[in-house]
């Protein structure tokens, strides 16, 4: 068992625990400052933004009505085109963490076995797929 502290050395400790509780409050008080203070000033510069443009003819306007009339075969390759990245980020993703996962496997098996050699096995591929017979 450890040996006791002296008071010098429990008022010293109880010193810098104070000090450290003020440091993380005071952090904290300025965290949420810029916080919500940047969302007042963005809220405040969105009130101009409408105050300044309110009752007049700007450039907004002739790019919301070229913006009504694009035609919607544009609008639906458009929609397409971020459709079929959207699916090919999604396949290249999986592809990458089942390389990783089979670059893996083998390391993870030896830990778990280092752990607990009577541990059995989950059954899953080597690339992490759930095993043919446990699909429903």
């Amino acid at each position: 068992m450890g040996r006791k502290k002296t008071a010098a050395e429990l008022r010293a400790e109880n010193r810098f625990l104070r000090q450290a509780n003020s440091i993380q409050s005071f952090t904290s008080i300025v965290n949420n400052l810029f916080k919500y203070g940047a969302l007042c000033f963005f809220f405040y510069m969105l009130y101009k933004i409408i105050y300044c443009l309110s009752g007049q003819t700007t450039h907004a306007d002739i790019l919301i009505s070229i913006w009504g009339h694009i035609k919607t075969s544009t609008l639906e390759s458009v929609s397409i085109l971020f459709g079929g990245t959207g699916i090919a980020y999604g396949y290249f993703e999986r592809k990458l963490r089942q390389r990783t996962i089979k670059r893996l496997h083998s390391r993870i098996i030896e830990y778990e076995k280092m752990i607990d050699p009577k541990r059995s096995s989950s059954n899953l591929s080597s690339q992490g797929d759930t095993h043919p017979r446990d699909i429903i």
